[in-house]
């Protein structure tokens, strides 16, 4: 596992899975799932898990960002 500092405007709102750009080991930009995603886009909501047209989000998402790697926010930290 790899883990990056996060620069102060890469926009860190709170832990959780997201993707980054990085630039010198360090986070410059950041993209929450969560934000991708709406409450329809969950199987089950309550206990995050997301169905098939979430993950194609997800899976569009990346495609289009291809720069940008998935992981995830956690403490002003970004592990990979």
């Amino acid at each position: 596992m790899k883990t990056y500092n996060i620069s102060t405007p890469a926009g860190y709102a709170r832990c959780g899975e997201a993707f980054a750009t990085i630039q010198n080991n360090v986070v410059m930009a950041l993209s929450y799932v969560g934000g991708l995603l709406t409450c329809n886009d969950y199987d089950d909501l309550d206990n995050g898990i997301v169905s098939a047209k979430g993950k194609a989000k997800i899976a569009d998402f990346a495609e289009a960002n291809p720069t940008m790697k998935i992981g995830m926010c956690s403490c002003w930290k970004f592990c990979v």
